[in-house]
């Protein structure tokens, strides 16, 4: 089935997306079933692969629906921001934790 108006069926399905998936409270975006595809422990967690594209889609489309989507970009970007190991100068695939090495440097 053709889709009529492609730009607000990307709008839906990102905020689908982030009412879904956002926790407010732990202020990042946690899978409400246990061992999702992307994520990288018990609590739900995505590794920022998963992150980067959840950003990316926000941030795609707030440009077309800026007052909807554009107050999504800080809470996201702060999160990926725990991804990034100041030591290291590169992304961990975990949020960045003391003692780890795991650096990617190919996602900055």
């Amino acid at each position: 089935m053709p889709v009529e108006n492609p730009a607000l069926e990307g709008y839906n399905v990102t905020r689908l997306m982030w009412q879904r998936f956002w926790n407010d409270h732990q202020k990042t975006f946690i899978s409400p079933k246990p061992k999702c595809s992307g994520t990288y422990n018990d609590e739900g967690r995505f590794n920022v692969w998963s992150m980067s594209i959840a950003a990316q889609a926000i941030v795609d489309g707030a440009r077309l629906y800026p007052n909807e989507l554009g107050p999504l970009i800080k809470p996201v970007m702060e999160a990926i921001y725990k991804y990034k190991s100041p030591k290291w100068k590169g992304y961990c695939a975990a949020e960045n934790f003391e003692g780890n090495s795991d650096i990617y440097y190919d996602d900055d």
